[in-house]
């Protein structure tokens, strides 16, 4: 914030912002440590990697049974018709 007098406008007074309050748009300063719950570890990473492959291999599973009973509907339709 500049200190030299700039223009004054009659009946207008700058509001003072705490420092917290001031947005730059950039990282935090002074750097501080990242909170350790937030952190990623091997255990975390590993425990969302195996969550996403059984949601995947049961999202598979299903697609599989799904196109096994079209493809069993459509001949037995055949079939018949």
């Amino acid at each position: 914030m500049e200190t030299a007098p700039g223009l004054e406008l009659p009946g207008y007074q700058m509001e003072e912002l705490p420092a917290s309050r001031v947005d730059h748009g950039g990282a935090v300063f002074p750097p501080r440590q990242p909170d350790p719950s937030r952190q990623l570890t091997s255990d975390r990473i590993a425990a969302d990697i195996r969550r996403r492959d059984l949601l995947q291999n049961e999202a598979n599973e299903w697609c599989d049974i799904l196109l096994t009973s079209y493809s069993f509907i459509i001949i037995i339709y055949s079939v018949i018709i």
